[in-house]
């Protein structure tokens, strides 16, 4: 939960190409992308391509959904959610049943996610595995052509670790100081 709660602030303040702002785009543009991806033409994006940048996004939505279900989930036998007490027992079984679903629906898009990029390997030469990883993608001078050379400048890693503290710091007293309702 800590994580995908970083992951969502950093998509508004963290450095520009981790930001929902920098890869988000409209039907047009993400079909355009996909014609030409088909087509075996495609052009340079530095960050997320706008398929990739969708995918992002759905996973991030889904991986929020599933924390914030298992908060409440219960296996009726020996596992509770630790905010299981806040529910009714038909909410808390409804919610798990919400959990188990989407988690079914969470392996196919990592799947998908994993098959596109493993063919942006094989087939494009184009290695993601450690930008996804490190943050950083390094071109050569001919890959980036026209666009603009210069380094961007990236967010303080001070600046992130202090986002990922208040974000843990939330998820711990949700899940363990809070007390239940009623």
């Amino acid at each position: 939960m800590t994580l995908i709660l970083f992951r969502l602030v950093w998509g508004f303040c963290g450095s520009e190409y981790a930001r929902f702002s920098s890869f988000l785009a409209g039907p047009r543009r993400m079909l355009g992308y996909l014609r030409g991806l088909l087509g075996g033409r495609s052009e340079l994006i530095i960050g997320h391509n706008p398929l990739g940048g969708w995918s992002v996004v759905a996973m991030l939505l889904m991986l929020l959904f599933q924390a914030s279900t298992g908060l409440f989930a219960n296996d009726d036998i020996y596992n509770e959610g630790p905010l299981t007490g806040w529910v009714s027992n038909a909410t808390s079984g409804w919610l798990t049943g919400l959990h188990k679903l989407n988690f079914n629906l969470l392996l196919a898009i990592i799947s998908l996610h994993i098959v596109a990029v493993l063919s942006y390997w094989i087939f494009k030469r184009d290695n993601l595995i450690k930008p996804m990883f490190t943050g950083r993608k390094w071109f050569s001078s001919a890959e980036l052509g026209d666009h603009l050379a210069q380094n961007k400048s990236s967010r303080s890693l001070w600046w992130a670790l202090l986002i990922l503290l208040l974000c843990g710091g939330l998820v711990y007293w949700i899940s363990i100081q809070a007390p239940p309702f009623g």
